[in-house]
């Protein structure tokens, strides 16, 4: 049906804006690694870069988020 169809054509755009505010809102790359992991094939070079500057991204939040030395051992252990 039409209604079908525009669900489908809508259904990445609401699972992108899902992704883009667990990350500005929550802090949390996980939801946004897993998406780069389950498309990882088809985004290929890209993909890699993604789910490589998410993780980036988790070290260096890690290191803000922590006052003294707890915050660099929560990064290291991460990486």
């Amino acid at each position: 049906t039409g209604l079908e169809a525009e669900r489908e054509m809508k259904a990445p755009f609401v699972q992108m804006h899902e992704l883009m505010q667990s990350l500005a809102m929550e802090r949390d790359i996980k939801p946004a690694v897993e998406w780069a992991r389950t498309h990882e094939e088809q985004l290929g070079l890209a993909g890699k870069r993604l789910q490589f500057q998410l993780h980036c991204l988790a070290v260096i939040e890690r290191l803000r988020s922590k006052e003294g030395s707890g915050g660099r051992w929560e990064a290291v252990e991460y990486a």
